[in-house]
């Protein structure tokens, strides 16, 4: 059976408010239920600093309504409200992604020009 998908395919520029765009639709998508969400970058160090801990991350942009619990042993985010998580990958690990089923994905992929 195949799910009806959105797309949301952000390009920009360097400081092009990229981070904030994309954590902003992390935090919507995390509002439904139980959502699982991956996010992927070119290493675990650069999702975390980046993607989470970072000045538009993921945690710096949440809503005190609707916190997220960042359980670094685990390389998970957890909304307790909605029993959402995002889980932490890099492309040298992508393989860990099989087995879950993602209902969303943040893949900082750079381009070459």
């Amino acid at each position: 059976m195949r799910e009806n998908w959105d797309f949301n395919y952000s390009v920009a520029s360097r400081h092009g408010s990229k981070t904030l765009r994309c954590a902003e639709d992390v935090h919507e998508f995390a509002q439904n239920k139980d959502c699982r969400i991956a996010i992927v970058g070119e290493t675990i160090s650069e999702v975390i600093e980046t993607m989470v801990t970072g000045p538009n991350g993921i945690l710096q942009t949440a809503k005190p309504e609707n916190p997220v619990v960042y359980v670094v042993s685990k390389r998970r985010l957890e909304w307790p409200e909605t029993g959402a998580q995002a889980m932490i990958f890099s492309y040298d690990l992508a393989d860990r992604l099989w087995g879950h089923r993602m209902q969303g994905i943040w893949d900082e992929a750079e381009t070459e020009a």
